[in-house]
């Protein structure tokens, strides 16, 4: 009988032993269908039997290999392969964890559903250029070498329903680079000890990526992430890199630690940034190069060293945007007007600040000028002293609005400091109300008293000047 035609890419000198079917040139597992399905499972059942993993352009019906003995020391080879159907190896289904040498799914199209859980692979595990029609889910694996989801030349490693990828730990590198998820995918949990290459990926829905540790590099440039994304709690201890990344809707960096420099260059951000309780390590910089910031957070963030470059921050914080909103329905409906700098509206307002709901508004501002604050120094650092009085002054604005409720007399002092020279910020105030008060002085008082009044001027400009000094303003 003739031999099946068929020539192996990833193995190429190889030749196929099976014997051809009659009028095909191919095999039994290499011939396309339609075929004898059953004589088919009774060979996939007898190659698996003899410790045989080498199904390179195979086409199969569905294969669950969970209850098979599978030898440790050989290589599952589905190069190239078509599964009809879902592709099941949980590796749990006796207990411990299963082992296997390694595991190839290169160029492979699955078209159902994909499992691959609860093993430990001995080397690599290649999934490059996998077309997958259904869900996949390769949750809790041990990679002992590097780990490949990635795609090459014209293929993509496409998944087209939810991917799960929760709870992997990666021994060396892992790459997922242009690969391409229609729907959701989740990454929490996992453990990456080597780089980690996640550039030019696009999903379209949310990226879960919460409380993942990645030990070595890690490149997130020119992803496009159309959902949500969440890298709540996750460690980043080497250099990470986020150029021309897009995040089209909110993204949350929520305690996030970075170790190692970080650089969001060209990112952009189309909604909500949320850097809350971030961290970086006292001896490298977060960079937000040529960003649009205008909605980002930094409450209780804790970033030693953070550089703006040629990146647009907003006037306000959009926590004071929200403070201010929020102050406002409360002042309605409390049916109250708003607190001026006028003492008695000082004191109507006063009335209304032993309602239990103030002590939050309260808190609200000291957090906003603490953040404030913090902006303010990073911008500093940088010498970029216009921009940082402008946060200078929003946080002399939210101290003054909490004194207005916890301490009558530095809302006053505050207040005038506002009215006379911006704290310190816009002195040009206390120059026209000098020039003001000396035009309007002489019609009310004679010339020698009007004399006192410009040495009085003089002398408040130069002590204008010493306490701008003094607080190197």
């Amino acid at each position: 009988m003739k031999k099946c035609k068929y020539e192996f890419i990833y193995t190429p000198n190889k030749r196929c032993k099976e014997n051809a079917l009659e009028d095909n040139d191919f095999c039994i597992f290499h011939a396309d269908f339609p075929k004898n399905e059953k004589k088919l499972e009774i060979e996939i059942d007898k190659k698996l039997s003899s410790a045989d993993y080498d199904f390179e352009g195979c086409i199969l019906n569905e294969i669950d290999l969970s209850d098979r003995e599978i030898n440790q020391k050989v290589l599952l080879n589905f190069f190239d392969a078509t599964i009809n159907g879902d592709f099941i190896f949980n590796g749990k289904s006796k207990g411990n964890k299963g082992k296997v040498e390694g595991l190839n799914f290169s160029l492979a199209t699955v078209k159902g559903n994909i499992i691959i859980s609860d093993l430990i692979i001995q080397h690599t595990l290649n999934f490059q250029n996998t077309k997958i029609d259904g869900a996949a889910n390769f949750s809790n694996l041990e990679v002992n070498e590097n780990a490949y989801f990635n795609s090459w030349g014209t293929h993509k490693f496409e998944v087209q329903k939810i991917a799960k990828f929760k709870n992997l730990e990666i021994r060396r590198n892992s790459s997922f680079k242009g690969s391409l998820f229609k729907e959701s995918l989740d990454l929490s949990g996992s453990k990456f000890f080597g780089n980690f290459k996640f550039k030019k990926v696009k999903i379209y829905e949310t990226l879960k990526f919460e409380n993942v540790c990645i030990r070595g590099k890690a490149n997130f440039s020119k992803s496009i992430f159309n959902g949500k994304v969440v890298f709540r709690g996750s460690r980043f201890y080497k250099i990470t890199t986020f150029y021309g990344t897009k995040f089209v809707k909110n993204a949350n960096f929520q305690s996030i630690g970075f170790k190692g420099m970080t650089n969001f260059k060209n990112t952009i951000f189309k909604e909500e940034i949320n850097f809350n309780r971030a961290s970086s390590s006292p001896s490298n910089k977060v960079i937000f190069d040529g960003c649009n910031l205008e909605n980002i957070r930094f409450k209780d963030s804790d970033f030693s060293r953070c550089e703006f470059k040629f990146s647009k921050l907003p006037d306000r914080i959009i926590e004071d945007r929200e403070y201010k909103e929020k102050k406002q329905n409360l002042i309605k409906e409390l049916k109250i007007i708003n607190n001026s700098i006028l003492f008695s509206g000082y004191i109507k307002f006063q009335e209304y600040t032993k309602f239990p709901v103030f002590s939050q508004i309260i808190k609200d501002a000291e957090m906003i000028a603490k953040t404030y604050k913090k902006i303010e120094n990073w911008l500093k650092d940088q010498d970029e002293l216009d921009k940082a009085n402008q946060f200078y002054f929003n946080e002399m604005e939210m101290n003054r609005e909490i004194y207005a409720y916890k301490n009558k007399h530095k809302w006053i002092r505050y207040s005038i400091w506002w009215i006379i020279s911006g704290y310190g910020v816009k002195r040009s105030r206390l120059l026209i109300l000098i020039g003001l008060i000396m035009i309007i002085i002489p019609l009310f008082v004679n010339w020698q008293t009007y004399i006192g009044f410009i040495v009085g001027g003089i002398i408040a400009i130069m002590l204008s000047s010493f306490l701008s000094m003094l607080t190197k303003r």
